[in-house]
């Protein structure tokens, strides 16, 4: 479709049923309306306006198109948080431990500081099965399961402290754009 808009004002989609020329004489179904009618009559076709994202309002300053940003900072502020904690568990929970990939929830992390407990309590040389993903088992003894758990405990920290950096770049901008630019992707371990 086609934006029309006429002496500046806001354009519409399409042009109206009748237009009148500048001679007073007017025309009627826009299908058979000439360019150069359409012109005479004070029309002049626009760009398509802009995708306009949830929060935005569309404006038109006469001869463009533009949007404006209606969300809050504060705002904006607390959901690029909750997507950086979102994005902090994410991190968190893909870990490699010694070629395997470790799915390190709290539950995982619990579960490692049980077993170290209990084997620091069994005999020297004593083993336990470890399921490190589904139907996949490795053995640890008390060697293995302490270097798991310092991974595990250093990759954690790891994720807290690239959290923190992002954290603070979101809580020290000024402008909802500012905000919009800090990247969650990066510098996760």
């Amino acid at each position: 479709m086609t934006y029309y808009s006429k002496n500046n004002e806001y354009p519409t989609d399409g042009l109206p049923f009748r237009i009148v020329l500048s001679n007073g004489s007017t025309r009627t179904d826009p299908a058979t309306f000439t360019d150069a009618e359409i012109a005479d009559a004070g029309y002049i076709a626009v760009s398509d306006p802009p995708s306009v994202q949830d929060g935005y309002t569309l404006l038109w300053d006469g001869t463009s198109w533009s949007t404006q940003d209606l969300r809050v900072l504060d705002e904006v502020k607390q959901i690029a948080l909750l997507n950086l904690s979102v994005r902090r568990k994410q991190a968190e929970e893909n870990f490699t431990f010694s070629g395997m990939s470790i799915r390190l929830d709290e539950g995982t992390q619990s579960r490692i500081d049980g077993a170290l407990n209990g084997l620091e309590r069994k005999p020297a040389g004593t083993t336990v099965p470890w399921q490190v993903s589904p139907g996949v088992f490795t053995e640890f003894n008390v060697t293995t399961m302490e270097a798991l758990a310092l991974a595990a405990f250093d990759h954690v920290e790891a994720c807290f402290d690239n959290a923190q950096v992002i954290a603070n770049q979101i809580s020290g901008a000024t402008t909802n754009a500012q905000v919009d630019q800090v990247n969650l992707e990066i510098g996760w371990p």
